[in-house]
């Protein structure tokens, strides 16, 4: 029964399988394609960040070149500054003007031999050359100002007080040029403060801000670079959350998707188990009978079916040992059909303690058994068997209630394929046996081939066959 049952269960277990698979495969579709979508929505939101914050810094570029050409063009500017030395009215409208109006740090002056004429620093004159103030970008700054156009600045990052800032330089109009050399630069800068990102971060809906000389880790970061192209920093900004806000609300809903699941093929998975054993114990209950859970009849048809195909493939034969008992009426008449049955059950134990691996007990119905005996198996063998068997049946039998009965058995034989191959026939010609050995005498083994011929039917005859199943003389059914 339990090879049964695992047969049964690995019918259902393949047939549920491909279903347990997919469910599996769409999972974890559905799993890679949530962080895959998560994961793209994360650099979308990235990208469009980066474009924002480069907007935002041009925006700032052309901001303060438009500024730094109002300044250079603005001819009190060349006049004052320059030509007439006016310290107050450069404090006053390069100083806390630019500051107050436009957010402009650092303003200077520098004159065609490179020397500063004029330096603000927030708002307020300083003699600090501007070389002091300026670090890495100033040079290349000066020198492409140098080359510009009036009223085409030059704009590039650069460091101001060791800190990055953006800068516009251009010359500057004078209304008495003096000679044909250079005209003097006017530079506008803005440090990248705390003040300025926040409002750039407000603007363009940004997150946190910030300058840094040192590449980032975790952050997003675009680099800043000197106008002959050399890195001097970043601007960082948190990156977006926008994926991971998508798997914080998928993935639970996910994971419980996961779970039901998982249970509904583990119900699967029981239910399977379930109708796999209800399957093979139904299946074992038709091909056993139920008393003596030996075989019956359809599980005998079906064995001497293998052999009957076996002995065309390989030439072995095999052998049918047809029993009845003998007293069996006698103890159901005097203990009743409960001791019957019990001693069905001696029986039945005795003939499976007897038979090979190979061999096969069976009961037919009422007191008759039969027992198949292996490929191979010829005289030499089934002899032997039958003497053990008649010897064990006959053995004393203690009932439940104390008393103690006796049964003996007859036993007719076939041999294939000699007595015949048919599984039908066979088991017509050891029923004619087992009755020639009930009418001449009980107790005995009697093989087919000692049986009186009678006519000729062909070759070959037999005593007329009884139907099967049929009482023996004296005999109960059951």
């Amino acid at each position: 029964m339990l090879s049964a049952y695992e047969s049964h269960r690995r019918a259902l277990t393949r047939a549920t399988a491909p279903v347990a698979v997919l469910v599996a495969c769409l999972l974890a579709a559905l799993l890679a394609g949530i962080v895959l979508v998560a994961g793209q929505q994360t650099r979308q939101a990235d990208e469009t960040n980066s474009r924002r914050v480069a907007e935002a810094l041009k925006a700032e570029k052309i901001h303060l070149a438009q500024n730094t050409v109002d300044y250079a063009t603005w001819e009190d500017v060349g006049q004052r500054v320059v030509k007439a030395g006016d310290k107050a009215w450069a404090e006053a409208n390069l100083g806390l003007t630019l500051l107050k109006t436009f957010g402009i740090d650092l303003a200077f002056v520098i004159q065609p031999n490179g020397r500063t004429a004029y330096a603000f620093r927030d708002g307020f004159l300083t003699e600090l050359p501007a070389e002091a103030i300026m670090g890495e970008g100033w040079s290349p700054l000066l020198d492409a100002a140098r080359r510009a156009p009036v009223g085409q600045p030059v704009l590039g990052f650069l460091l101001a007080d060791r800190k990055l800032a953006i800068a516009a330089a251009s010359p500057l109009v004078l209304a008495e040029p003096g000679g044909d050399g250079p005209p003097p630069i006017l530079v506008f800068a803005h440090r990248l403060q705390p003040r300025l990102l926040g409002e750039l971060s407000h603007t363009y809906s940004l997150s946190n801000l910030e300058a840094t000389a040192s590449r980032p880790e975790g952050d997003s970061h675009l680099a800043l670079k000197t106008i002959d192209n050399r890195t001097l920093g970043f601007i960082t900004w948190h990156a977006s959350s926008i994926g991971d806000d998508l798997l914080r609300v998928t993935l639970p809903i996910w994971f419980v998707l996961a779970v039901a699941c998982t249970v509904t093929v583990i119900l699967v998975r029981h239910q399977t188990d379930t109708a796999a054993r209800l399957i093979s114990i139904g299946d074992w209950r038709v091909r056993h009978d139920p008393l003596t859970e030996l075989p019956n009849r359809i599980l005998l048809l079906e064995h001497l079916d293998g052999l009957a195909r076996d002995l065309i493939d390989t030439g072995r034969g095999f052998a049918v040992l047809y029993l009845d008992l003998d007293g069996f009426k006698a103890v159901n008449d005097t203990q009743g059909h409960d001791a019957g049955d019990q001693v069905l059950r001696f029986v039945a134990e005795r003939i499976a303690a007897l038979i090979g691996a190979e061999d096969l007990a069976v009961r037919l119905g009422g007191d008759e058994f039969c027992v198949v005996l292996g490929s191979g198996a010829g005289p030499a063998r089934v002899q032997p068997m039958a003497e053990k068997l008649i010897q064990a049946i006959g053995e004393p039998m203690l009932l439940r209630n104390g008393a103690e009965v006796l049964v003996g058995a007859t036993i007719g034989v076939v041999i294939a394929p000699v007595d015949g191959s048919s599984p039908r026939q066979l088991l017509h010609r050891a029923d004619d046996a087992l009755y020639h050995g009930k009418r001449i005498g009980k107790g005995r083994i009697c093989f087919h081939r000692d049986l009186p011929l009678e006519g000729d039917r062909g070759g070959r005859a037999f005593l007329p066959m009884p139907e099967l199943g049929r009482p023996s003389p004296g005999e109960s059914a059951f």
